[in-house]
């Protein structure tokens, strides 16, 4: 008998060890799975925050490009005649050498904004980048110095202005003025903008095939270089191949660009 109540004491201080020693194991366990699982937590929401700034930074900075496009910076310069008054509200052509340079701009800026707070570096930009930079920089200084050359030819685009400036006066000093041939020559001196693609794409002959290739090509790049750093986190280094076709591209575009005209003949002077 006394050895059955020292056995059920034995049992119960064994039961008694063992669920104090599972209590002692358990507890670390279970607040090192706490633990865990709140570092876990702590880390998607910290990546998710760490994404937040990149995305408003880059959309912010891409953002300032595209107002800047659409408000000045991407029409063509326009130089006041003396004695033709501009029309009222008037709002000069969109330029694809400028829609060019703006785009990049703003994906090359908009890139390395998304990449500083991630990285944590401002050394992010690649000789792919510079590389096409300078060729779309390039282009865009060839472009206005083709605008703004001096006429060499009696049917450049600053004669034929120039004849539809005389015309002007002229018909503004009969009497009657001839109202009619003012506004013909004021459409030509001052050219309107037909909307975005229209003022992209055309010339004073229509729509410009080498305008199209240019146009679609940089959209296309452009979305290529912005998936590649959003999915490497790196600008990427375009190849020689890219960069060489970017150059035929814009070499291209210029080419025809020399030949364009966007002014329409003048009338012969009335007497």
């Amino acid at each position: 008998m006394a050895r059955q109540i020292a056995g059920g004491r034995m049992v119960k201080q064994w039961v008694g060890c063992g669920l104090l020693a599972g209590l002692l194991t358990g507890l670390p366990a279970l607040a090192w799975a706490q633990s865990t699982a709140a570092t876990a937590a702590a880390t998607v929401n910290s990546a998710a925050v760490n994404l937040t700034l990149p995305v408003v930074l880059a959309a912010l900075v891409g953002g300032l490009f595209v107002l800047a496009f659409f408000r000045r910076f991407g029409r063509d310069p326009v130089t006041l005649v003396p004695d033709v008054p501009m029309p009222a509200g008037y709002v000069a052509p969109y330029s694809l050498s400028r829609f060019q340079l703006l785009w990049w701009s703003g994906v090359v800026a908009a890139s390395y904004t998304w990449l500083l707070p991630i990285t944590g570096s401002m050394d992010t930009i690649s000789t792919g980048a510079m590389a096409l930079m300078g060729i779309v920089g390039g282009t865009s200084v060839l472009a206005a110095t083709q605008d703004n050359r001096p006429s060499t030819k009696p049917d450049d685009d600053g004669a034929e202005r120039a004849k539809h400036c005389a015309n002007y006066r002229t018909a503004a000093a009969a009497s009657p003025p001839d109202t009619a041939m003012m506004a013909s020559c004021v459409a030509e001196i001052y050219p309107p903008s037909q909307g975005v693609l229209t003022d992209l794409l055309t010339d004073l002959h229509g729509y410009n095939i080498a305008r199209l290739q240019l146009l679609i090509w940089t959209i296309v790049l452009g979305l290529s270089f912005l998936f590649e750093v959003a999915h490497n986190r790196a600008m990427p280094e375009l190849s020689a191949n890219l960069l060489a076709l970017t150059g035929i591209s814009n070499g291209t575009y210029f080419g025809f660009k020399m030949q364009e005209k966007q002014v329409a003949p003048a009338a012969p002077p009335t007497a």
